[in-house]
């Protein structure tokens, strides 16, 4: 099977190509509509590229859990983006739904691309870009990718999506509770072989640490072993850390969330959905 006809798929090893090619999807919008709208063509070649150069982040499944759970529950630490744009990318999709249509539609978000815009001469503001796998809410977009953009309702973004942005970024600086690693190609994914070397190793894949505590699984002498079905997520909170000589001084830390729980249960979480209004 050759390489060049192989279909794509929304794994980690496909992901720099994914990007690219939606950046060039971007770009030829761009045109389409300078064109459309009788505007000149020299900058509308660059809408894309801000996608094309982006960092690409692919989020396991149980962190993409963790991460909505700690979106949802509020009141995240002050997290800087670790770039000023980039290409996140959910294994299974968030665990809720957006819904934005009269008809009760919902749309699963599988993909957020975020861009840091400069607002006057010291701020700043956050702006995302969404991605479906389901054609319902998905704009016309390259045939050949797995994915493509969402054009929401109401024309804006919800901010949940803001808030499982910075809560992975801060789910990412906790060794404890985070990993990262490269994707490790093999001859069965067939990519295109441009990107093995330079592009492949750079994506940066979030992952759940295995849990060391495994409930149920030994007791104490005398006890009962109590044995569990699924894991379950301990939300983060704030405390008044003591520090300083003797302890004598506070200050607000915050404890991140973690998953209890036998590492090779299911992680259970309600199901949701975003109304957007």
């Amino acid at each position: 099977m050759s390489r060049r006809k192989s279909k794509p798929t929304l794994s980690p090893v496909w992901l720099p190509w994914i990007r690219d090619k939606l950046a060039d999807w971007k770009d030829d919008l761009g045109r389409r509509t300078a064109i459309a709208s009788g505007q000149p063509l020299d900058d509308s070649w660059r809408i894309g590229e801000p996608l094309r150069s982006s960092p690409i982040w692919w989020v396991s499944r149980d962190m993409a859990t963790l991460a909505a759970d700690t979106a949802e529950a509020g009141d995240l630490p002050d997290v800087r983006p670790p770039s000023g744009t980039g290409f996140m990318v959910f294994q299974d999709g968030l665990p809720f739904r957006l819904q934005d249509y009269p008809d009760s539609r919902s749309c699963r978000v599988d993909a957020i691309e975020w861009t840091v815009t400069p607002i006057g001469q010291t701020g700043t503001t956050l702006v995302t870009e969404v991605f479906s796998r389901e054609p319902a809410y998905v704009r016309e977009c390259d045939p050949r990718l797995p994915l493509g953009y969402v054009t929401f309702a109401h024309g804006r973004r919800p901010g949940i999506l803001e808030d499982v942005l910075k809560a992975a970024w801060a789910l990412s600086l906790q060794p404890t509770i985070s990993e990262t690693r490269a994707p490790r190609v093999t001859p069965l994914d067939r990519v295109p072989a441009r990107y093995e070397q330079k592009e492949i190793p750079q994506v940066k894949m979030l992952l759940l640490r295995e849990n060391l505590h495994r409930p149920g699984e030994q007791a104490e002498p005398g006890e009962k072993t109590r044995e569990y079905s699924h894991r379950w997520i301990v939300r983060g909170f704030w405390r008044e850390q003591p520090y300083g000589k003797n302890h004598a001084l506070r200050r607000r830390q915050w404890i991140p969330p973690f998953v209890k729980g036998p590492a090779d249960k299911p992680l259970i979480r309600r199901k949701t959905v975003h109304i957007l209004r």
